[in-house]
């Protein structure tokens, strides 16, 4: 099953970005888009879904299902 941290690492390097600089958009910690691109992070807080979705200008209704699933 995909992960949401796989959509989010695509569309990042789709859209040129670095982590820095992505993380510079949504004042999410480097450490934290990391560990989510990756997997590791799960449980994040819809906050941080919805700041990750509109600087990659995703649907946040596509990421709100990993996230009601418990996968994001």
């Amino acid at each position: 099953m995909e992960h949401l941290g796989g959509i989010l690492k695509e569309s990042r390097v789709e859209k040129g970005l670095s982590v820095l600089e992505l993380s510079g958009k949504t004042r999410i910690a480097v450490s934290t888009i990391y560990a989510i691109e990756s997997g590791i992070k799960r449980n994040n807080r819809f906050e941080i879904i919805v700041r990750l979705a509109d600087a990659l200008e995703l649907d946040v209704r596509v990421l709100a299902e990993f996230y009601l699933k418990g996968i994001a």
